[in-house]
């Protein structure tokens, strides 16, 4: 996936837009181990023009990795579907703390 990152993003590079649209498109495509060697690529080579493109899409990266995280850790026992109907919601939390 990096090949591709430095093949696309030059192309990109001009128009601000399409160059957070192809980065973000190429991080979620890329292995979590070569995602780093991406971004590092980015900044070495694109901080100058878009450093408020690289913050953005670092930052909501590492907002995902976090939400990722906290989902990760939750028990199956209390992990709740979200309904429309709130009074479904609060029978099903009640029926979970029964059992």
């Amino acid at each position: 996936m990096i090949e591709y990152a430095k093949q696309i993003l030059p192309k990109v590079s001009h128009w601000k837009d399409l160059f957070r649209k192809e980065l973000i498109k190429c991080l979620e495509w890329a292995e979590p181990a070569s995602r780093d060697e991406i971004y590092e690529w980015c900044f070495r080579n694109y901080n100058h023009l878009h450093e408020d493109v690289l913050e953005e899409v670092l930052q909501n990266r590492e907002k995902k990795t976090q939400q990722f995280r906290k989902i990760k850790n939750i028990k199956s026992s209390t992990a709740i579907a979200v309904y429309r109907n709130p009074d479904f919601v609060s029978s099903r939390e009640k029926q979970l703390e029964k059992h």
